[in-house]
C-alpha cells in the first residue's frame, strides 16, 4: 500500500511538472492581458465621457456641477 502511494504522488507530481512547463508562460502574460481588458481606460462609458467627473463635464459625478469644481464649489 505505501508504495502505491508513492507511485501515485510520483505520478501527480510528473502532471504538475509537465502541466507548468507546458501553460507556465501563461503566467506571465494573463495578469497584463486582464489588466488591459478590465483596465480604467478600457471602459467605453469614461471614453464617452458619461461618468461626469467634476471639472471635466459630464453629469456632474463625484460631487462635480458639469465641469466646475467638485463638493458644490463653482
Amino acid at each position: 500500500m505505501e508504495r502505491n502511494n508513492q507511485t501515485v504522488e510520483r505520478e501527480i507530481d510528473e502532471a504538475k511538472r509537465s502541466f507548468i512547463t507546458k501553460y507556465g508562460k501563461f503566467a506571465a502574460t494573463a495578469p497584463l492581458g486582464m489588466y488591459l481588458l478590465m483596465g480604467p481606460g478600457a471602459s467605453r462609458a469614461q471614453a464617452s465621457g458619461s461618468c461626469g467627473h467634476g471639472g471635466h463635464g459630464g453629469h456632474g459625478g463625484h460631487g462635480g456641477h458639469g465641469g466646475h469644481g467638485g463638493h458644490g464649489q463653482p
